[in-house]
Parts: structure tokens; C-alpha cells; sequence
């Protein structure tokens, strides 16, 4: 790739690769929107629609059952799984140092749901 001028942050002029980001900051620069989004996501969704075209409840509660079978026979991942649906996947705990910077201030806000 041979590196292109086009304004770069506001200084024209600039010489930039063509990969359309500034090479300091890395962010897009004007002109260079960005890439596609994530393809995937909209692949993944048309599978999940045909999967579910093609899945009847009845079909699902056979799933579940099998699940809930290993899950009690001490199958250590359909145990995870049978938690996890249920439950809901465990939060990531932060992990909190005493450091030199001085006392760490937090911020709790609490939207009304009434």
C-alpha cells in the first residue's frame, strides 16, 4: 500500500495509509466511515430465524429434557449450561488493588423503575 494525502485530523496535507486511519491515534479519519459493522451478526440472525421456522415447541422441550437429564447425572458443561439459562451467566467480578493513586471514588446511579 502506498501511503495517499488526505486530511488527516484537521491538517491537511498529512500523509495517511490507505487504510483510511490516522496512523497516531488509530481512529477513522473524515472520509473513511469505517468498515461493514459486523457481518457475522446479520448472517447469525437469518440462521436463528430458519432454526426457528423449522423448530416447533415440542422439539425444544425434548432439548430441554435431555439437557436437565445430563445436567442431573453430573455432566459437569450441562450442568454449567442448565445454570446458565436459568440463572443467568455469573457477572465478572472486578478485581480491586490498593494502588499509590490515592482513594478510588465510584459513582452509583440508580435509574427509578418505579
Amino acid at each position: 500500500m502506498q501511503p495517499t494525502e488526505k486530511r488527516n485530523n484537521g491538517v491537511a496535507g498529512a500523509i495517511v495509509p490507505d487504510s483510511g486511519r490516522d496512523p497516531e491515534t488509530g481512529r477513522f479519519i473524515d472520509g473513511h466511515p469505517g468498515g461493514p459493522g459486523r457481518p457475522k451478526g446479520k448472517r447469525t440472525a437469518e440462521l436463528r430465524r430458519e432454526l426457528l421456522a423449522e423448530t416447533d415447541i415440542s422439539e425444544l422441550r425434548q432439548v430441554w429434557a435431555k439437557l436437565l437429564e445430563l445436567a442431573k447425572g453430573g455432566d459437569l458443561p450441562a450442568i454449567k449450561e442448565v445454570l446458565d439459562r436459568t440463572l443467568g451467566r455469573p457477572v465478572q467480578a472486578l478485581d480491586v488493588e490498593p494502588s499509590d493513586a490515592g482513594p478510588m471514588h465510584i459513582k452509583l446511579q440508580f435509574d427509578d423503575a418505579g
